[in-house]
């Protein structure tokens, strides 16, 4: 009789690894540590369900959704991701957990004359767990390599909760099922009962992989979106440079003569008329509207647009620019750290008096590329444990965490950290 409860319940701990896999990059203080303490609250709450169900005859489903909000707790404050990504990442899980569930009570029934001697319930528990582990060997891969990939990519917190709704549709359909009872039906409805089950685990599967390919549409559109807006920057650094070159033409074309000019006031000792000259002719050269900050055609143009942008702000905007060529980011991931870090500083910048924004991007000492800003801010912050969230709207600062999954990706570290009114933001990315 224990054993048979105690098997009932063991199911979680499948459905729990299936919550983890996509969550590997994103565990606070360390793997060891979440692994210990998630493993204890795992078998704590195996053994409180079996206990609650042994002695008090209480079945689970009496105090469901108690039990799945105080795990789901445990596990959202273990993760650095935004709460719709980890409550999307459950409620799949969750509603995996009752269709199998369902679904190993069909089987269970309908191979009652099996389980004559061990029992119906053990039998239930026994395809419970054995359809349990199944799923995870099957979805163990997907949901690690695809399901990482879409938490750090995927940052829209609307298109997580809509998952969120269908998979509660699906759980709510299973829980009115689990109110029949099939063992009370013919043999042709147990079947059927077995067959819209298995029905309904295929929806479930096919909306899985439904919503990966979406996800993956948006990614690759907001991927070809940024591309576009770097050539964009690109193609008005060019017509700047083609405006520039087409101002100096007349310049240039004089440039022969007034260096004639300039040699006969020199060899008839004429110095002040030189020194005269000298100005107008600087006067007469058009300034450049593009700044050559670095070689890297698509990080300059970023920068000269930003460059423009704090201008119109009065704000202060101090570069420091040294790259070599072994840069380990694409152009693309490059510019999008540091057009999340200037958005965001230009933006704080904007609520203070006292404005300015300095940027360093460097490779030193052969080893990593730095990245490093200091900006201005009114010294008004938000935050939720070490991640800073926005002053001016709910949510969470998907910029900052954009910016921490890049260098991730890279093997690098990204840190943010205020003082008084200063606010500072260091990536470092190995150069191998």
């Amino acid at each position: 009789m224990i054993l048979d409860i105690l098997l009932s319940y063991l199911v979680i701990i499948p459905a729990g690894i299936l919550c983890i896999l996509p969550m590997m990059e994103h565990i606070k203080r360390g793997h060891r540590r979440f692994f210990v303490r998630t493993g204890f609250v795992l078998i704590v709450s195996v053994l409180f369900l079996s206990f609650m169900d042994y002695a008090f005859h209480a079945e689970a489903n009496s105090y469901l959704l108690l039990i799945l909000f105080l795990l789901f707790m445990v596990y959202h404050l273990s993760l650095n991701v935004h709460i719709s990504q980890s409550l999307a990442i459950f409620c799949s899980a969750v509603a995996l957990l009752s269709i199998l569930s369902n679904l190993a009570e069909c089987l269970s029934v309908l191979c009652e004359p099996v389980w004559a001697l061990a029992g119906q319930n053990r039998g239930h528990s026994l395809i419970q767990i054995a359809l349990s582990i199944l799923a995870v060997a099957l979805l163990a891969r997907p949901y690690a390599r695809r399901g990482c990939m879409l938490i750090n990519n995927m940052t829209t917190p609307r298109v997580w909760y809509t998952t969120i709704f269908v998979s509660g549709a699906f759980f709510a359909i299973n829980m009115l099922l689990l109110q029949l009872e099939p063992d009370t039906v013919g043999q042709r409805s147990k079947v059927l009962f077995t067959l819209l089950l298995l029905a309904l685990l295929i929806l479930w599967l096919l909306l899985q992989a439904l919503f990966i390919f979406i996800v993956l549409g948006i990614i690759d559109q907001q991927s070809a979106r940024e591309r576009l807006q770097i050539l964009e920057m690109q193609e008005s650094q060019f017509a700047a440079q083609q405006r520039y070159i087409k101002a100096t033409e007349r310049v240039r074309h004089d440039f022969r003569q007034s260096v004639m000019t300039l040699s006969e006031l020199y060899e008839a000792g004429n110095y002040e008329a030189l020194g005269s000259y000298l100005k107008q002719y600087v006067k007469s050269i058009p300034p450049s509207e593009v700044t050559m900050f670095c070689e890297n055609t698509a990080l300059n143009a970023l920068l000269n647009f930003y460059v423009h942008i704090a201008e119109q702000n009065q704000i202060r905007f101090t570069i420091q620019v040294n790259l070599d060529n072994r840069q380990p980011v694409t152009d693309v991931d490059l510019c999008n750290m540091v057009g999340n870090i200037l958005v965001n500083a230009v933006i704080a910048c904007q609520r203070t008096e006292h404005r300015f924004i300095q940027l360093s991007i460097l490779t030193e000492e052969n080893v990593n590329l730095y990245i490093v800003a200091v900006n201005s801010f009114d010294g008004k912050v938000r935050k939720k444990g070490e991640k800073y969230l926005p002053v001016n709207r709910e949510g969470s600062g998907l910029g900052l965490a954009s910016i921490s999954s890049t260098a991730e990706k890279y093997g690098g570290t990204a840190q943010f950290s205020h003082d008084n009114n200063r606010f500072y933001s260091n990536i470092a990315i190995p150069l191998t």
